[in-house]
């Protein structure tokens, strides 16, 4: 380590921004600790003792470990969070300084905000959270006009609804809270018209609202010039906003292992440093190294310096450097150096999987990468094969480093991420060096700037078929759900041994033998720590929280699985691809072999599209009695896509030991019933265990059923019908029911005020016991055909 001086420092650094979460020390204390280091440095001048040098040295690292936890500590206390029991608050105004403004979407913009006051329900605090403000507005040109009057630093008061973010409400489900407080951001405030935002001042940040105004330019040449795919593409690689990039899309990315070219990361610094070593080529070296190193910063500025960019422009500016000074810079130290720097501004981002992602791969590329590069030019071969195999080394290097990060962030292990990096990556090169080149033309003339926009939109879409063809479900990846920081450890643990143990051997074979040793221990110590949530053998049924909505999991014995309703969707957020599909990869669960619509309201079904389009889907029941035009449109969907149905009326599905019973009301009624009281009524039964799953039944439906089937009614566990309204669970209802267990599924402080009072009252009155997606998020439960029991799943 004695050639990498700084690495030591780094590592230490890093360990108190860690340590700061379990233990604090204060600033007196740090500097009564710096007092005695000087104090032990005099000591041993005068009397050289080794006593003096141990303790010199073990109070240095002790202090930069302080350090570590000193800068935590000081960045913690700068920010003010909001208290997490706010989940929704509507009439809120804040008063503050816009700290910086994103580029535009399609319908709206957002800006963060530095408040400084605030006013809730007619109360006035001096509270001083940082806000992420969300504008809407219906007129599209309002919006814009009154976008293009912000800038950096401008003093505004906003009045709107605050949303805490929504945090891990289902197993598996993205954790966006967390991810808010991470960043320094308490909550978002939505305003859904302009009028809801004043500027009261004009004062502007300079630095940071130039750039913005570049920023903006570079957007608009961008949107006028090329194809939605292909602008959405660049406008991540030379702006580092992914916003236009839809989940799908981003998805696909992950699968094919190539996600990594859509973060403005090295790579990209890469690219646009050639670029500019290029076009300031015919000037002397000192100038070209400077103009240079003046792009690469200009670069990073204008992406609005997100650590991958920083570390990268870092490291570049010590290799240039080191080049007109004529001395060699040692890759190790440069990292730990950005890191240092990086973490001193912002010691938060050690927890950033971005961070970790970007600097775990430049470590492994600078470890890995030199290793392969000396046993592939030993091997005879034409040299287009050996540049493949050299690339393909750098992917794999990364890989090495990055694989404990990507399974814990993304769950999959991609198979098919060699072939497509060889192939995406430069492909990229391509598309950032003709997109740089068709924004200068722009200035010039839009249409020379039209024809390389032109070339571009082909270069994309090739590049999106190739993600598409690599990134397909089917075979592109293996599940890994339960990769955790224990495994992550356990990893890195084997993966130094082996690295030591092999460098006391040259024999090919022997190598071969500790890796394969240390897999096998990988594999069974990695498994200590595994815990199926759905116990194997058991009925398992999961009320999925989807919000102001219903969606139930159903886990059969033998492995199969249903799923009764799949929660809104709507153009913000589908509860189908964000909260259902992430829990069953977190599950384990590849198909929902029986889907079931209890009615056509989108709180219901609306999820239900994403997962038939995700192939996710193996046959639909739907309700018997509803010829609106969205059923109709549904069924046209499940046609299109080849999705077997079947009509609710009296069907009866077994499988694995438990009896699916999905009844809707006869027809031989002239009573008009609404859609609520059309809904599909599911009975589950295994062994002596019965469930019940109502829908949005109101008390005309009740009425049905309790003189048509009542018996049919009884059961163990009942889902409240329409969320605990009190239009339903009547008293005679829940008297044929009689459930020992209610599960009610309904929104955090959601404006219909559900469950109601009375419902809560009656169910009270029958000694059930009562479980809420709003207080608990997902619930599961476990039948083993005579006992039913909770899981704990946190």
């Amino acid at each position: 380590m004695k050639d990498y001086p700084f690495i030591k420092f780094a590592l230490l650094f890093i360990c108190g921004i860690v340590l700061d979460r379990f233990v604090h020390i204060s600033i007196e204390m740090f500097f009564c600790g710096l007092l005695l280091l000087i104090i032990l440095f005099f000591l041993y001048k005068k009397f050289n003792r080794p006593v003096y040098s141990l303790g010199f040295i073990f109070l240095s690292y002790l202090l930069i470990l302080s350090a570590g936890l000193i800068i935590a500590g000081i960045s913690r206390g700068n920010v003010f969070y909001l208290t997490e029991n706010i989940f929704k608050q509507k009439n809120f105004t804040a008063w503050g300084v816009i700290k910086e403004i994103a580029l535009p979407g399609a319908d709206n913009y957002t800006f963060l905000l530095s408040a400084d006051s605030l006013l809730i329900e007619g109360k006035s605090f001096n509270w001083q959270p940082d806000l992420l403000i969300k504008v809407k507005d219906e007129s599209k040109k309002q919006l814009i006009k009154q976008y293009n009057l912000l800038s950096n630093g401008n003093r505004v008061e906003v009045n709107g609804t605050y949303f805490k973010g929504r945090e891990e409400r289902n197993p598996g489900e993205f954790d966006y809270n967390k991810y808010l407080r991470q960043s320094g951001v308490s909550g978002i405030v939505s305003l859904y018209d302009s009028d809801s935002i004043k500027i009261l001042d004009s004062n502007r940040f300079v630095f940071s609202s130039t750039f913005h105004t570049i920023r903006k330019s570079i957007d608009k040449q961008l949107h006028e010039h090329y194809s939605e795919q292909a602008y959405g593409l660049l406008k991540g690689l030379l702006l580092a906003d992914r916003s236009s990039i839809d989940y799908e899309t981003k998805n696909l990315f992950v699968n094919s292992g190539v996600v990594h070219v859509l973060a403005v990361s090295g790579l990209h610094v890469g690219f646009i440093g050639i670029i500019f070593y290029f076009l300031f080529g015919r000037l002397n070296v000192y100038l070209r190294i400077y103009s240079t190193i003046a792009g690469l910063l200009f670069f990073m500025f204008l992406t609005g310096v997100p650590p991958s960019v920083f570390r990268a422009t870092v490291m570049a500016v010590i290799i240039l450097l080191a080049q007109l000074t004529e001395r060699t810079s040692n890759i190790y130290n440069s990292l730990a150096l950005a890191a240092v720097i990086l973490l001193i501004i912002e010691p938060t981002e050690i927890f950033n999987p971005g961070f970790q992602l970007s600097f775990s791969a430049v470590l492994s590329i600078a470890y890995f990468y030199p290793l392969f590069n000396s046993y592939i030019n030993k091997i005879e071969i034409n040299k287009y094969l050996r540049a493949v195999l050299l690339f393909a080394a750098v992917s794999f290097s990364a890989q090495i480093g990055t694989l404990p990060f990507t399974l814990m962030y993304f769950g999959k292990l991609s198979i098919t991420s060699l072939f497509a990096n060889l192939v995406v990556i430069p492909l990229i090169g391509v598309i950032v060096g003709i997109g740089i080149t068709s924004i200068l033309f722009a200035v010039i003339s839009s249409s020379i700037a039209a024809i390389y926009a032109a070339a571009n939109d082909a270069a994309a879409w090739l590049l999106f078929t190739i993600v598409e063809f690599a990134g397909n479900g089917d075979y592109s990846f293996i599940r890994i759900p339960d990769f955790s920081l224990y495994d992550a450890i356990i990893y890195y643990l084997l993966l130094t041994t082996s690295l030591f143990l092999m460098r006391f051997t040259q024999k090919f074979l022997f190598k071969v033998v500790i890796l394969f040793s240390s897999a096998f221990l990988f594999f069974i110590a990695a498994s200590y720590d595994d815990k199926a949530l759905l116990t194997p053998g058991n009925f398992n049924v999961v009320m999925i929280d989807v919000g102001q909505g219903d969606s139930f999991l159903l886990s059969f014995p033998n492995g199969k699985a249903a799923l009764i309703d799949a929660g809104e969707a709507t153009n913000d957020f589908c509860n189908g691809e964000r909260v259902i599909i992430p829990l069953l990869d977190k599950l384990g669960i590849e198909k929902i072999n029986y889907a079931f619509i209890s009615h056509f309201d989108n709180d219901h079904y609306g999820g239900m599209v994403s997962l038939i389009y995700r192939n996710k889907i193996g046959k639909v029941f739907l309700p018997a009695h509803d010829t609106s035009s969205k059923a109709i449109r549904f069924i046209n969907y499940l046609i299109k896509n080849k999705i077997p149905y079947e009509y609710c009326i009296r069907q009866k599905v077994s499988e694995g030991g438990v009896s699916i019973y999905a009844v809707s009301r006869g027809d031989d009624s002239d009573e008009q019933y609404s859609s609520n009281d059309n809904s599909v009524i599911i009975k589950a039964v295994y062994g002596k265990n019965s469930f019940l799953f109502t829908g949005d039944l109101e008390r005309k439906g009740e009425k049905y059923f309790l003189k048509n089937a009542k018996k049919f009614l009884d059961v163990d566990v009942l889902k409240v019908s329409h969320h605990g309204s009190k239009t339903g669970s009547s008293l005679d209802f829940l008297e044929a029911v009689t459930p020992r267990i209610s599960l009610i599924s309904a929104g955090v402080k959601n404006k219909f005020n559900h469950p109601s009072k009375e419902v809560l009252a009656r169910l009270a009155k029958h000694k059930s016991s009562i479980y809420r997606t709003d207080k608990s998020g997902a619930v599961i439960l476990k039948s083993d055909g005579k006992n039913i029991s909770e899981i704990s799943w946190r």
